[in-house]
């Protein structure tokens, strides 16, 4: 996981020697040449503590290939996913309440499913619950429970634990986890493991090719933060940083074979040619394993996961011995098996396709049916005017320290350097020239000179990566971005209905729909007013990983390339 301005934050850095927005030539110079620099030894530290994990967990835990073997190995990293201790762990390095910490600690926020019934910060019930999973379900690895039984009450005690927390749910990412464990429960575990995982990389391949992947991501976070493809980013990259046209031509050929292992696996019986194509997807976990940036843990997970249910599936269903014809996975699926796996591998992603934002609210964030790095997430940030923040010093309260000190180092949001990580995690937007065209909407009495200076830019990404840690992935859910912009009101010292006009905006860069999207809808308005209020600007803007080159020319004050770090 790619922390921005970690090593600052762990360093201590003084503000003056702070790197300044005007210091590089583009925001695509300063994400490949500051950030993924400054990253390259974290990402190699990454990979290769990844690879010393690889031979060790292939040489005990992966070498048992059956099903009570699976459902330990799903158990063991969901554990350590729901304890912070997954690709996540780096954001609480730099969080001032890490993950495990906020859970275990009485009174530290959390996003609670039922906020109208339980309390938006963690109380001793919730504590001791979350508490008890962990230590049940420890007791369980080292004692190897993994029965119908045992499952069924590691589910049932982390989903009890998930009710006081959401943002627990969506750490441990249960599209990836949860869900595959759950479906060994059902008559015909193996092929419930095989065919939801031929519809995750069917649903994922066919959800890049829109182009925000092999246009934007591929280059500027799959390979950028990799402690090996960043040194071969004069290949992939102009002198300028635009993906090179051979190189979006190879990202898009990704993921038509991503999409096309999933439709062999399901459209192919085993054994068989369906071999093909399960060693093509083994083939696509090694590439990201190696070359992109992870997360690697997750990648030998899930290989392990394709290789013991095919060959469960090719050993235990086979068709009657005189006719020696091979069954179709999918036709083993008993109908409790068959609605699970149509429920998850067809209608949770089809509602992706259509309504992104309803994934992101209520079914497990934007990428419920898809792999990492598909890109096209929804982007938020605050615009809090400085001059709103209390002025008391001794609040311990983390959001309030941290945007006193933020608006102590703060000049003006043109020179603040997260409109460049914005562009970062919204596939290319021009964020600052959104909001040149709509701050004359939102405050009509001000130019954008005064509004440059009266407002300070604070991304939710950098509020978790702070302040408490409420969810350790990028995509998280939208009431948990909710909860962010309620921590910052409380730190405010406003309740939502009382907020006066002009203390705190918000950005939102929406999710473009996979059918029918053919622009990106970009919004800025003031949370004192109401959603139909005249004065909320929006705008379907052009989709912006086809519009690079503008990102490109777009140069500051500075007349030179910075010299690359490494």
């Amino acid at each position: 996981m790619v922390v921005p301005g970690l090593l600052e934050s762990l360093s201590g850095a003084q503000p003056g020697s702070r790197v300044r927005k005007s210091e590089w030539r583009s925001a695509l110079e300063f994400i490949v040449e500051k950030m993924g620099a400054e990253n390259l030894r974290i990402t190699q530290l990454r990979l290769g503590t990844a690879l010393l994990w690889s031979i060790v967990t292939c040489c005990t835990i992966y070498r048992c290939w059956d099903m009570a073997q699976l459902r330990w190995v799903l158990m063991f990293h969901h554990l350590l996913a729901a304890a912070g201790l997954d690709e996540g762990l780096l954001m609480s390095f730099s969080a001032s309440e890490p993950f495990l910490q906020r859970l275990l600690h009485p009174g530290s926020p959390v996003t609670p499913w039922m906020p109208g019934l339980l309390p938006r910060t963690q109380t001793v019930l919730g504590a001791c619950v979350y508490a008890s999973f962990l230590l049940m379900a420890i007791f369980q690895l080292i004692t190897y429970r993994v029965s119908d039984k045992d499952v069924m009450i590691f589910t049932g005690v982390f989903l009890l634990a998930c009710t006081f927390d959401r943002g627990l749910f969506h750490s441990t990412r249960p599209s990836d986890i949860l869900k595959f464990l759950v479906s060994t429960l059902l008559p015909g575990s193996e092929v419930n493991t095989y065919v939801l995982l031929a519809c995750l990389y069917f649903w994922s391949g066919m959800y890049k090719l829109r182009g925000f992947f092999h246009g934007f991501v591929f280059q500027y976070q799959f390979l950028n933060f990799s402690g090996i493809s960043w040194y071969l980013r004069n290949f992939y990259l102009t002198k300028d940083y635009l993906p090179r046209a051979e190189f979006r031509a190879f990202g898009a050929l990704g993921t038509w074979i991503e999409m096309l292992a999933g439709i062999g696996m399901i459209l192919t019986a085993l054994p068989g040619y369906g071999e093909i194509f399960v060693l093509l997807a083994v083939a696509m976990h090694v590439f990201i394993f190696f070359f992109g940036m992870g997360p690697f843990r997750w990648n030998l997970m899930t290989c392990y996961m394709l290789l013991v249910s095919s060959k469960l599936c090719m050993e235990g269903k086979m068709g009657p011995m005189d006719s020696m014809e091979p069954s179709h996975p999918a036709m083993e699926l008993a109908p409790a098996s068959m609605a699970y796996v149509a429920f998850f591998g067809l209608v949770i992603p089809s509602i992706g396709c259509l309504d992104p934002e309803t994934l992101g609210r209520y079914l497990g964030g934007y990428r419920m049916a898809t792999f990492h790095f598909a890109g096209n997430e929804m982007y938020h940030a605050l615009l809090i005017s400085k001059a709103a923040l209390p002025e008391n010093q001794t609040s311990t309260g983390s959001i309030q320290r941290l945007l006193r000190q933020r608006a102590q180092e703060y000049d003006r949001v043109t020179e603040d350097l997260d409109l460049f990580t914005a562009l970062l995690y919204s596939d290319g937007l021009d964020v600052e020239g959104a909001l040149r065209r709509g701050c004359g909407r939102v405050e009509p009495t001000l130019d954008f000179e005064d509004f440059d200076q009266k407002y300070m830019f604070v991304p939710i990404t950098w509020l978790n990566c702070r302040g408490p840690l409420l969810n350790t992935k990028w995509d998280e859910s939208l009431p948990i971005t909710d909860s962010f912009v309620e921590l910052v009101l409380d730190a405010l010292g406003y309740a939502e209905a009382q907020l006066p006009r002009g203390v705190a905006l918000l950005f939102v860069a929406h999710a473009v729909p996979w059918l029918g999207g053919q622009r990106k809808r970009v919004e800025l308005f003031d949370l004192a007013d109401s959603k139909w209020s005249d004065r909320r600007w929006c705008e379907d803007a052009a989709l912006p990983w086809t519009l690079l080159a503008q990102a490109a020319s777009q140069t500051t004050n500075c007349s030179d390339a910075k010299v690359p770090l490494l």
